[in-house]
């Protein structure tokens, strides 16, 4: 055997699949070629056959790069091929890209060895045979034109943008669902389909309430087998889901290699192809505490002091409208938007009339502010 670490193309992925099927893992064909699509996949082969493989998975900004289908064949383990493969992986992420994987409990002090930290855990429930029946939602159906409201939404939960990878997996989705309230999207989910079991991820959401409207919007007039992996520690959802008949599998631990970007809190369930799980939910709070941001939300210098902004979504037109100063936009469900300036105080106000039904909100004194923020409105 040479052991040597090549890169794999994409016309091998059923190479990946069998070898995925010989440890008991159900990575399936859509799944590969999603993950060669977002990253880099390694392999070795002993005599011609693929015995071992590991992606790095990297998004629109390469701040984060996830690490994951690390297979090594049961004949083959215990030779260091898990480790080459993960050294690969380093070796090819750029320099200031910091890395995240989620480890099997024998793979952990393996990573420890190569740098990474353990920083949590993910709980993994799945259900057998699971039937749920049409109820009442909030969540509503994903539509084409809230695609980049989505992106900018999972954007502050993961810590970068994934616009390419969410477009392929948005695609490949079942089901899309997103939770909107008063101030736009605050939440949006995922059900892949896959030949052994529905899951359900990437979801987010900025309560443990919406993630588990949308999770049952997921699974409304479902009867199967299905999966959810989530960071531990989000009481609310594990006990509907106990409820619900899903049972705990395993606890593998999260590990980190480098510094994260910030991220807001509100990843809940995650998403196999990049091993990254994201079930972002803000934690319970006091009124109270938001006292300092209320404050400071009302200084000169603050963000919405030096913006005239208005959004609406239009879902039974299939489209948002929205304001951002002088700037009014349309985006279609195509993904199309046109975009046109308002020219004076009379356009602006003929727009909030028409398009968001708001003929008694007071512009004019908003306009005189920012005036005297030296922020002209019209050019």
């Amino acid at each position: 055997m040479t052991e040597i670490v090549r890169e794999l193309t994409v016309d091998e992925w059923d190479s990946i699949v069998h070898l995925s099927k010989a440890v008991g893992w159900d990575y399936h064909r859509k799944e590969v070629e999603i993950i060669f699509k977002n990253g880099t996949v390694f392999g070795i082969q002993d005599n011609g056959k693929l015995v071992a493989c590991g992606a790095l998975i990297s998004y629109d900004e390469k701040k984060i790069g996830s690490i994951g289908m690390v297979i090594v064949l049961p004949s083959h383990q215990g030779k260091g091929l898990g480790r080459k493969l993960t050294e690969a992986c380093i070796n090819k992420k750029t320099q200031t890209q910091s890395l995240m994987l989620i480890a099997t409990k024998e793979g952990e002090p393996l990573y420890r060895k190569v740098g990474f930290q353990t920083t949590g855990r993910i709980v993994k429930y799945t259900n057998p045979s699971a039937t749920f029946f049409n109820d009442l939602v909030q969540a509503q159906p994903f539509e084409r034109f809230m695609f980049q409201d989505v992106v900018d939404l999972d954007a502050m939960a993961f810590g970068e943008r994934r616009e390419g990878f969410l477009q392929d997996r948005i695609k490949q989705a079942s089901k899309a669902y997103v939770l909107i309230k008063d101030e736009g999207i605050v939440g949006y989910g995922l059900a892949i389909d896959t030949p052994y079991n529905r899951i359900i991820g990437p979801l987010i959401c900025n309560t443990e309430e919406g993630a588990i409207d949308l999770i049952r919007a997921l699974l409304l007039g479902y009867s199967g087998r299905v999966r959810i992996d989530m960071p531990e520690k989000r009481e609310r959802v594990e006990a509907f889901l106990q409820k619900a008949g899903f049972s705990l599998s395993a606890t593998p631990p999260l590990m980190v290699k480098g510094e994260l970007p910030d991220r807001n809190g509100t990843l809940i369930d995650g998403d196999k192809s990049g091993d990254c799980w994201s079930l972002n939910v803000t934690k319970s709070v006091d009124v109270t505490d938001f006292e300092p941001l209320y404050q400071d939300s009302f200084k000169k210098e603050a963000t919405f002091m030096k913006l005239f902004r208005c959004q609406l979504y239009q879902l039974h037109q299939k489209r948002s409208v929205s304001i951002v100063n002088d700037t009014f936009s349309i985006r279609f469900e195509s993904g199309k938007k046109q975009t046109r300036t308002l020219n004076n105080l009379n356009e602006l106000e003929r727009v909030l009339n028409e398009e968001f039904h708001l003929p008694q909100l007071p512009v004019e004194p908003c306009i005189e502010f920012l005036q005297q923020q030296n922020l002209a409105l019209f050019k």
